[in-house]
């Protein structure tokens, strides 16, 4: 056992450089949510093997990431002419959601204690990006809210503008938002407090 343990030391120290590289794509956000979670397999019977695979394959044809969360906002809206000029009839914000996740291809292959450890990991880095899909429908929701209550334009061309600017904004608001969320998240996992570091 002293061989994994000393695996498990060089796996960690590969996933704490990676973990940096959590990655998310904003774009717009919503009302409606469209979300899809997409597994990659994650080859490796070791925690070096699956360390080294996840560094090779990455989330996204090689990039390194661990997992990605990639998002996109499409805005249906109606404006509503008026003798003075144009205001907001309806607006929907749709999110549409992509998770790209890690599945550990090889587990049933796994020691026990190895594949209690890498399953619960996939489970860590599932929930790490759900925090980003939550913020990014969070953005979504700030969009629509906005847009409704913006006041009457004097043509619908500006209310489509001042809309759309609505929207520039906000994505940029929660880009930030983001970056802030995997920083809390890499201080949780260097302090050992995400669920698989009290794996046995």
């Amino acid at each position: 056992m002293a061989g994994v343990r000393t695996s498990f030391g060089i796996w960690v120290i590969a996933l704490l450089a990676l973990s940096a590289v959590f990655g998310q794509r904003s774009a717009e956000a919503a009302t409606k949510v469209r979300a899809q979670v997409v597994e990659f397999d994650v080859r490796g019977t070791t925690p070096s093997e699956v360390a080294a695979n996840l560094i090779r394959r990455g989330a996204r044809a090689g990039n390194g990431a661990i997992a990605i969360t990639s998002s996109s906002y499409w805005m249906d809206i109606t404006p509503a002419p008026r003798k003075d000029g144009c205001a907001v009839g309806a607006v929907t914000i749709t999110t549409y959601v992509v998770i790209n996740t890690p599945r550990m291809a090889d587990a049933v292959r796994m020691e026990p204690k190895v594949r209690r450890v890498l399953t619960a990991f996939a489970r860590d880095v599932l929930r790490h990006e759900r925090g980003h899909q939550s913020l990014k429908v969070a953005a979504g929701q700030r969009m629509e809210k906005e847009i409704r209550s913006l006041p009457p334009q004097g043509s619908c061309m500006e209310v489509r503008q001042k809309a759309q600017a609505v929207i520039a904004r906000i994505t940029r608001e929660s880009h930030l938002e983001n970056l802030e969320y995997d920083k809390r998240e890499h201080q949780a996992f260097v302090a050992g407090k995400w669920a698989f570091s009290s794996v046995r």
